[in-house]
């Protein structure tokens, strides 16, 4: 039986100190927030290690990671298939 294998893996990891140490090694880090209802799903990829956190938007650490973001990353407005990119 065959089966498929993804062509490309992000590795989760658990902290976010961990991946704050990682950056400094990445061409670049994305970012892309999800509003979920009185939360905000934060999701940040340096290479190929991700990190995802739940916050409250009003929560301070939220703020502070979202000061970081807005300075030192990219944030990914949506993700399309290269195929459909410019169909």
């Amino acid at each position: 039986m065959f089966i498929p294998t993804p062509k490309s893996m992000v590795y989760v990891i658990e902290r976010l100190e961990d991946l704050l140490d990682i950056v400094r090694f990445c061409r670049y880090v994305l970012y892309r927030e999800y509003k979920l209802d009185d939360e905000v799903e934060l999701r940040i990829k340096a290479g190929k290690i991700g990190w995802v956190g739940r916050f409250n938007s009003k929560d301070p650490e939220y703020k502070r990671i979202m000061n970081w973001l807005e300075l030192n990353a990219i944030r990914v407005r949506e993700t399309v298939g290269d195929e459909n990119f410019f169909a």
